[in-house]
């Protein structure tokens, strides 16, 4: 399937960036929509703060103003599109905030974080009032004190839909990013791939032809100092080598054809000589050991031909033995 390593570079590279984009993408968002839920609730306990504290102030009084303290719920919940309440010791909701809220004064609320509230705790639930909103909310219980003693509850609610909204958002705009990253990404790969892959064609193709007798390619990558650039220098050095082992086996091979042409006109000359009677009886029996002397010393260069061939192919055993 991947026959080329241009085309196992690029599904590589893309592999572990998508893989790497995709678990990084999982663990922001997770992380970003639990750090917005918190903040979320932070600034939520910050406004029951404000409120309690209007609350304590008026007590300080001995004269409660429950009015001034519903417009300080309406003019905090504006900043947080939240809806509050103050619940008395009994359960009873008797201020809310928003005149569509106004139908849940005088309700009861049938809720363990109540209790909790009432033992100085502050409450964050992510559900458990869906019988009063018609969507999940997010709800912090924060207690009411007065002398040391919690006098009300107050539970502020935010839509958890309105929440999750800000976050698919966030979402959406990383989402986005990653996209316009996922571009750029395989851009470069792309230009990587090709960086990596075309010099090594370039040695590819030097190959062949070096392969086909042509000792003279050589590859011009002077500018990389990198693997790919030693690779090249090293390709460039055998093909030096080469080039000077074919000069000298071809000088060799000139000079064996010198020494060998040289007995060989020899013999053929006295051989000739004498099949047409131009060397005499009395003479033959010199020049036949002239000839037999030149083919003895064309034996000897054969046999020292042979025996190179067997050194350079490492087949020939070594007979050590002392000599003057």
């Amino acid at each position: 399937m991947f026959r080329t390593l241009f085309s196992k570079l690029i599904t590589v590279y893309m592999s572990i960036l998508t893989g790497s984009l995709l678990f990084v993408g999982l663990i922001f968002s997770n992380a970003f929509q639990t750090y917005f839920i918190n903040y979320t609730e932070s600034v939520m306990i910050k406004q029951a703060q404000q409120i309690v504290a209007e609350y304590e102030k008026a007590s300080v009084t001995g004269i409660i103003d429950l009015n001034q303290i519903n417009f300080e719920i309406k003019v905090l919940d504006k900043y947080l599109d939240a809806s509050t309440w103050i619940v008395d010791k009994q359960g009873k909701i008797i201020i809310v905030s928003g005149e569509e809220n106004k139908g849940y004064i005088g309700q009861s609320i049938l809720h363990q974080a109540l209790e909790k509230v009432y033992k100085q705790e502050v409450v964050r639930i992510k559900s458990g009032f869906e019988q009063y909103f018609q969507e999940p909310v997010l709800t912090i219980g924060y207690p009411m004190m007065i002398n040391n003693s919690v006098n009300r509850a107050l539970f502020i609610h935010t839509s958890m839909a309105e929440v999750m909204q800000i976050v698919e958002e966030v979402r959406i705009i990383f989402i986005r990013v990653l996209g316009f990253s996922s571009i750029a990404a395989l851009l470069c790969t792309y230009i990587l791939a090709l960086y990596i892959t075309i010099p090594l064609k370039q040695i590819n193709q030097a190959a062949k032809v070096i392969a086909g007798g042509d000792f003279q390619k050589r590859i011009e990558l002077e500018d990389r100092k990198d693997e790919i650039g030693q690779l090249a220098e090293s390709f460039n050095y055998m093909a030096q080598e080469l080039d000077k082992l074919e000069d000298k086996r071809r000088e060799f091979i000139s000079n064996v054809s010198h020494d060998l042409r040289s007995p060989l006109t020899s013999i053929r000359g006295f051989v000739q000589a004498i099949m047409d009677g131009t060397i005499t009886l009395e003479d033959q029996n010199q020049y036949l050991q002239i000839v037999l002397d030149e083919a003895e010393r064309m034996n000897k260069m054969t046999n020292e031909i042979l025996n190179l061939t067997k050194i350079e192919d490492k087949d020939i055993q070594m007979e050590k033995a002392p000599f003057e």
